[in-house]
Formats: structure tokens, C-alpha cells, sequence
């Protein structure tokens, strides 16, 4: 559009003169007009940043603003379409609805979070995804792998990157390929540094939802500092709920892990190798387990109760084996020799079978109650003798206003 018919579409006064300049009284309102006009578009934009909503229609994944509900970006491809919310958006909310990717969803902005909502599934097909974590014998093909753009390098770091799960983490289940063990994990943090620190610092990993097909553990963190998993709770996993390498600083509430007979090892979590000053609240097993809480080759780890359920002859509450160094790790850090400070405060066995376990989770309206919220989770053991036992009932905060 000519700026002559620009100005007169802004107010009938604004004319060009007879030269074809624009008088000073209509540039200065002309000016004025393009300014307001050019803080509002900004405006809009930060805002329609703030909150970014992933839904699925018919075929096609849509982002759209939170606030104005218009649509941001739109594709077939349900990993494109999320990644794109994460690298555009503060905090980004899958809504109902199932989400397959044949790839992690890679999470690599600092300050941003991933909410998947309660009815929302995000699923990787089995035996699908290229990208992978490998330990010696081992391949880890994560669902949703949180990393620097440049792993391993000095000057890239991931900070305050959160992951809060309602609905469902479907990873790719058993990959097992010729002379390698492995396959799906639900989300890998994955910090490691050539030079040996801590590439994710801060961040909180939630799960009162559904976490099922990992080979390993749901959750793989490496090399991770002062990063909070206020609770994580799984009933389907191949070994355990949690693994940790290289950590340090690492504040843990509520985990729990009830796949029972299902898994293979069923430790609810391993501090696999290296891990530093580890504060870890109630950590819940069930039978038969070879050890609830495994903590080898670390440095003040601490845990205040451990309880498992079922048949005490079949369950290791506490482990504490130390491995020799000899390189079959994950984490980039320094080797420990040998465990200092492990100290686990209380620890219980209730004799009885659990028949079922019963998860109530009440989550406030999302996104309405950004950016601080609270979730209320229940866990209840219903035993074969129709009894019943509250494992946990907790109150959990989140403050997303950093992400925002």
C-alpha cells in the first residue's frame, strides 16, 4: 500500500501536500500512530509467548497462543510442532489427545517448561528413535531428552527446564540389538561436560501420571545440578524409576515404585555412579526388589525413609554396593572410589501383598493457574486382605514464573 493511502486508511485528516510531502502536523501524528501501533504488535507477541497450547486436530498439531487462542504454527508432524512450542514459548501444554513421535523431543532452551495435561498422551511407537544414550552394553532411546544444543561442550548450558507429566509417557519399550541391552526412556536430563561439570542446572522433573515403556529406568539424569523431582511415581518400567550419574545437589521428595514382579531389578532409584549430596524424602518400593534405594560410589547421599510393600525376605531396602573403576559409566564426571555419608534415617517393610494401587491426583485448571500452582497426589495400597494403607498424600507447589 502507498504510504500516501496508509496514512488516509489511519485518519481522514492525514494529506500530502502539494509537493508530496507530508505536512509536520500529520508526520507527527502519522509518527505517533506507528509507534503505538509497533509497541502493541510486541507486545502481543511477548505475551502470546507466554503460554503455548499443543492440541490435535483431525490430522494436523496446532500451537496456538494461550491467551488469544490464534494459531502460532501448525504441521502434521507432532514432534515439530512441539519442539517449535518449546523453543517459542515459556511454558508449553500438551492438551488432550495422543501425540506419536518417531523421534525424542528434544528440549534445549533455558527457562522453559513441558506440561503434558492428564488426558494427553505422548507416545514413541516401539523399537522406533535414532537418537540414543549409551552406556557400555547399553542404549537409552529417550521420549524426551532435555540437553545443551551442544552437549558436552564448555560454553552451552541448559538452566530452570522443567518437565511436569499428568497424562501419559509412552516410551519405545525393549530395542534390543546384537551384543547391546537397551531400549525406551520416558525423559534423559543429560548434562555431561567435557570438562566435567554440570551442563543442566535447576529444573523440576514431576510425574503423577502414566510412565511406561522404559527399558531401563523412566528417568535418566546425568550430570545435573540442584534440579528437583519433587515426585515421580511409576507402575510399568523394566528396571526402575530413576537412575542418576554425575548429579550433584539434587532434591528429591516423593518416588515411588510399585511395578513389582513386572520389573527386572525394581529399584525405585539408583545412584548409579558419582552422584553428590543427594536429598531424597520418602522413597517407596514394592516386591520383589533387589534393592528399593541402590546408592554406589557417591558422596553424602542422604534418604529419610525408605518403605517397602510385600514380603520382607523378598526385598533389599538399601544398597550400597561400590563398583570398581573401570569406565562403564554414562556421566562425565570424576570417578569416587569409594561411598562417604550415605545415610538413610528410617526404613519399614509392611508385610502385606498389594492387591492394587489407587493414584488420586487433583490438578488445578491449566493454563489458568500459571504461573504458581499447587497439585495434591494420593497414593493409596489396597492389600489382598481388603485393608488399605495411604503411602503418600502430598501437597506440591510449582512456581513456573521464571518461565514466563
Amino acid at each position: 500500500m502507498p504510504l500516501f493511502m496508509f496514512c488516509k486508511s489511519l485518519n481522514g485528516k492525514c494529506q500530502i501536500n502539494d509537493t508530496g510531502v507530508l505536512t509536520m502536523h500529520n508526520f507527527l501524528f502519522f509518527t505517533i500512530v506507528l509507534v503505538c501501533v509497533g509497541l502493541s504488535t510486541v507486545q502481543a507477541a511477548e505475551e502470546s509467548e507466554a503460554c503455548i497450547l499443543v492440541s490435535k486436530i483431525g490430522d494436523v498439531i496446532c500451537a496456538k497462543s494461550a491467551k488469544t487462542k490464534v494459531s502460532l504454527f501448525e504441521n502434521s508432524d507432532a514432534r515439530t510442532v512441539i519442539e517449535w512450542a518449546l523453543e517459542n514459548g515459556d511454558v508449553t501444554i500438551l492438551e488432550p489427545g495422543t501425540y506419536t513421535v518417531h523421534d525424542a523431543v528434544r528440549v534445549s532452551r533455558s527457562g522453559t517448561s513441558l506440561i503434558i495435561k492428564e488426558s494427553a498422551t505422548l507416545r514413541m511407537p516401539c523399537g522406533t528413535g535414532s537418537s540414543y544414550v549409551s552406556e557400555y552394553g547399553a542404549d537409552y532411546y529417550p521420549l524426551i531428552y532435555v540437553a545443551p544444543r551442544d552437549v558436552f561442550t564448555r560454553s552451552s548450558r541448559l538452566e530452570n527446564v522443567s518437565v511436569i507429566n499428568f497424562g501419559t509417557l509412552e516410551a519405545s519399550g525393549k530395542t534390543d540389538q546384537p551384543g547391546r541391552w537397551g531400549g525406551g526412556a520416558c525423559i534423559i536430563y543429560d548434562g555431561r561436560k567435557w570438562e566435567r561439570t554440570c551442563g543442566i542446572v535447576g529444573g523440576t522433573i514431576f510425574s503423577s501420571g502414566v510412565l511406561t515403556g522404559s527399558r531401563g529406568a523412566a528417568l535418566w539424569i546425568l550430570d545435573c545440578k540442584k534440579t528437583e523431582i519433587p515426585l515421580m511415581c511409576a507402575e510399568h518400567y523394566g528396571n526402575g524409576v530413576v537412575a542418576a550419574e554425575g548429579c550433584e545437589d539434587l532434591n528429591i521428595g516423593i518416588l515411588a515404585g510399585l511395578a513389582g514382579e513386572k520389573a527386572e531389578e525394581n529399584e525405585t532409584i539408583d545412584l548409579n555412579y558419582f552422584n553428590r549430596n543427594v536429598r531424597m524424602g520418602t522413597v517407596i518400593g514394592s516386591a520383589p526388589s533387589e534393592e528399593i534405594v541402590d546408592i554406589n560410589n557417591a558422596v553424602n547421599c542422604t534418604v529419610e525413609n525408605i518403605v517397602g510393600y510385600g514380603d520382607p525376605k523378598q526385598i533389599h531396602l538399601l544398597g550400597t554396593t561400590t563398583y570398581p573403576i573401570t569406565g562403564a559409566w554414562m556421566t562425565m564426571k570424576r570417578p569416587i572410589k569409594k561411598s562417604v555419608g550415605t545415610v538413610a534415617k528410617k526404613t519399614e517393610v509392611v508385610n502385606k501383598k498389594v492387591k492394587e494401587w489407587k493414584r488420586i491426583t487433583e490438578v488445578p485448571p491449566l493454563p489458568g493457574s500459571l504461573p504458581r500452582f499447587s497439585v495434591k497426589a494420593k497414593l493409596i495400597a489396597v492389600f489382598e486382605d481388603g485393608s488399605q494403607q495411604v503411602a503418600f498424600d502430598e501437597t506440591i507447589n510449582f512456581d513456573l514464573a521464571g518461565s514466563e
